[in-house]
């Protein structure tokens, strides 16, 4: 049993370019609930206990940030609906292909760049699961309607304090789990494992880099050259880059 089902597995600010596995998920098909071997399935998530009934099979996301672990796992068919923001830049081209195929609810934002929707739109697609958190829809607001909530740990209110790409690999885990497909999160966190080995052998560790990172937030100020608490400083050295972690908020001279 994977250790993500007792508590909320972590991070988005490290998960991009994930690859592996197309498949259908395990779809329940007109089997109730009971039906399906280990659920009601609760997990714990942003301090919160979550249930689920069945593996989720509508799912409507309000955040982009389980796209490329959705990808990864191949269940990107499960999601029927999004709304918010999806660059094409973002994404590899067979995520935006299956990204097409999702109609896109809004991507509608107000000056601060909230989300706008409203809780009647979101009911009307009858999701078993929604994916991210926003002002007006927020887990207590959906659960009064019945449909479960899962935001991603960084975006929790405890945040994540020393990511790494271990909490990549966990929450590749978790998501595998939701969805009861446990052999795909456990190949897929294997594979994206090989892949950090790979490059991370690649790399000369006699040539020393530099590597900037943004951390781009709703309505927060301008960004600044410094970093916040959880600054993966473990991630960067792995590929032989030189953080910081600066205690002023100015910016440093140059």
């Amino acid at each position: 049993m994977s250790p993500s089902r007792t508590r909320g597995s972590l991070v988005a600010a490290l998960s991009a370019g994930l690859l592996l596995l197309a498949g259908c998920g395990a779809g329940v098909g007109g089997e109730s609930a009971s039906a399906v071997e280990g659920y009601p399935l609760t997990v714990r998530n942003c301090g919160a206990e979550v249930t689920l009934d069945a593996p989720p099979e509508r799912v409507v996301m309000l955040k982009s940030s389980a796209v490329p672990y959705l990808h990864a796992l191949g269940l990107l068919d499960k999601v029927v609906a999004r709304a918010g923001a999806y660059p094409a830049e973002y994404y590899d081209e067979a995520t935006r292909a299956e990204l097409d195929k999702i109609p896109l609810l809004t991507d509608k934002t107000d000056t601060a760049g909230h989300l706008q929707i409203s809780k009647e739109v979101v009911i009307a697609q009858e999701p078993d699961l929604v994916l991210g958190e926003i002002d007006n829809l927020n887990r207590d607001t959906l659960a009064a309607a019945g449909i479960p909530l899962l935001e991603e740990p960084a975006m929790c209110a405890e945040g994540v304090r020393n990511p790494s790409f271990d909490e990549v690999y966990r929450q590749m885990t978790f998501y595998a789990d939701v969805f009861d497909v446990p052999d795909r999160g456990a190949a897929a966190a294997a594979g994206l494992a090989e892949r950090v080995r790979t490059l991370t052998a690649s790399v000369d560790a006699s040539t020393q880099r530099t590597a900037a990172v943004l951390y781009p937030t709703v309505g927060a100020a301008p960004p600044t050259p410094t970093a916040p608490a959880a600054w993966p400083s473990r991630s960067w050295r792995r590929p032989g880059c030189a953080t910081s972690s600066p205690t002023s908020t100015s910016a440093p001279s140059r």
